[in-house]
């Protein structure tokens, strides 16, 4: 690689990065998701009238956004939208004919000289018909460079000068983003970032395509970042429940490296990864160890007490709790918690005695879903749930044909319980009929001539009447 102005290590990857907390970005509009809407002539309306923050020079990128009726030809890698850069490569550098699109962007601070700084972007051949070519090229200056009000015209010149960042290998973006990063020093108080191939064309690589011999590449997702010389955690609460799980990472994340982890009392003791999702299952107070070697340098640093866990409430019953009572019927509850210690909140509910005491008793004409929090006031309040299935009364009804028969007749009982799916039992003189009752109706036949009480009990799931 040709060493640039700035001392930078540069490195093409092809993975996800994890998620890690996000620094202050300098580069504005980073994934091109603000837009000025899509009144705009593709391919020819000048990139700062589509986009805010950025803007074109010599020619104009295109702006790709689902919502604006402009084939996109992958997803982005960020968000919905990116920008495509056109390099029209057959002809002379010095030719007029010779069209390479560069984008620019004012940063949101200039650089300071002597800072370390951290810069990543993604790169696609945006046809997989379509050319890749190397030496995609960073260039810090002063000033944007606008171009004029009116439509772009031939002739118009490559923009030839040494980049501050270039990569000058093809770095395989066919079918995939490719992540390409920086590490450098700024050595100049620059403002503005040009984005682009600023190499003479007899030093170019090219990757041919399988139809479009010209390099058609898409961008997205610029990350430039101060790099902090010291080690900075990065959590999002450093006080959590036992059992609960927390994402920790560094400002230092982001950067290619080593990483080392030590994370005594979680689930992983240890990791290698950038960025680190832990889990807590006892009470206490934990330190946070981590050693980074990256394109900046290395790093080590032990963070006292990083992670807080409190005690949970211990439940006594399953946390899931289901009933089938009868309307009218009164259901004891109580709170699954174990103790007398932690407060008891009860989700309001028609039917509740009280809504903050561990014990109470609910009556109700419907169903209902009630939720016991235990703790309700401590930083760890844990939950019971009661699902409450609240069913009609059976109403028992049964009528017989006639009141008196002979000997040796039958007494013809009808069922006129309610709900007629009822279930049903039949007692004579506290003896079962000797014939099975059927679902409605009864012949019920006696040999010896008396009077006999007949106790009629229909069920409806939970209980008799």
């Amino acid at each position: 690689m040709k060493a640039p102005l700035y001392p930078a290590a540069l490195l093409v990857l092809l993975f996800v990065l994890p998620e890690v907390k996000a620094q202050e970005n300098l580069i504005p509009n980073p994934s091109f998701e603000e837009y000025n809407g899509c009144d705009f002539e593709f391919n020819v309306t000048l990139l700062e009238d589509i986009i805010p923050g950025w803007a074109s020079r010599n020619w104009t990128p295109s702006y790709f956004h689902p919502d604006c009726e402009v084939p996109l030809r992958h997803e982005a890698y960020d968000g919905q939208a990116y920008i495509v850069q056109v390099f029209r490569r057959y002809q002379a550098d010095s030719s007029g004919w010779q069209i390479r699109d560069y984008s620019q962007t004012q940063l949101n601070e200039a650089l300071v000289p002597g800072q370390a700084y951290y810069l990543e972007y993604y790169l696609r051949v945006n046809l997989e018909i379509a050319a890749e070519a190397s030496h995609q090229g960073i260039l810090f200056s002063d000033s944007l460079v606008l171009l004029p009000d009116d439509a772009v015209s031939i002739p118009v010149y490559p923009i030839l000068t040494e980049p501050q960042l270039v990569v000058d290998t093809l770095v395989g973006a066919r079918g995939r983003w490719a992540r390409i990063w920086h590490c450098f020093t700024a050595q100049e108080a620059h403002q503005v970032m040009t984005v682009g191939i600023f190499e003479p064309i007899d030093n170019i690589l090219f990757e041919p395509g399988f139809v479009d011999p010209n390099p058609i590449h898409a961008y997205d997702a610029f990350y430039l970042i101060e790099v902090e010389d010291t080690l900075r955690l990065d959590v999002p609460r450093d006080t959590i429940c036992a059992g609960d799980c927390i994402s920790i990472s560094s400002n230092h994340s982001r950067l290619p490296g080593t990483f080392r982890w030590e994370l005594p009392g979680s689930d992983l003791v240890s990791s290698t990864d950038s960025a680190v999702t832990a889990c807590y299952l006892q009470p206490g107070v934990y330190d946070i160890r981590l050693e980074v070697d990256d394109c900046h340098g290395t790093y080590d640093s032990t963070f006292r007490q990083a992670v807080v866990v409190l005690e949970r409430p211990v439940l006594t019953a399953p946390a899931v709790q289901r009933f089938r009572i009868a309307a009218g019927d009164s259901l004891p509850l109580n709170s699954c918690r174990m103790g007398d210690s932690l407060a008891v909140r009860w989700q309001p509910q028609p039917g509740l005695s009280c809504t903050d005491c561990p014990d109470p008793v609910f009556t109700g004409d419907s169903s209902a879903t009630l939720l016991a929090i235990a703790g309700h006031a401590s930083p760890c309040p844990d939950t019971c749930r009661y699902e409450i299935e609240v069913l009609p009364r059976a109403q028992a009804g049964l009528s017989a044909a006639r009141q008196t028969v002979c000997t040796g007749q039958c007494f013809e009982l009808q069922n006129r319980s309610s709900p007629g799916s009822a279930s049903l039992s039949y007692t004579v003189d506290g003896i079962p009929p000797p014939l099975p009752p059927r679902p409605t109706g009864l012949a019920l036949c006696l040999t010896q001539p008396g009077t006999y009480p007949v106790q009629h009990l229909p069920k409806h799931k939970v209980r008799y009447e």
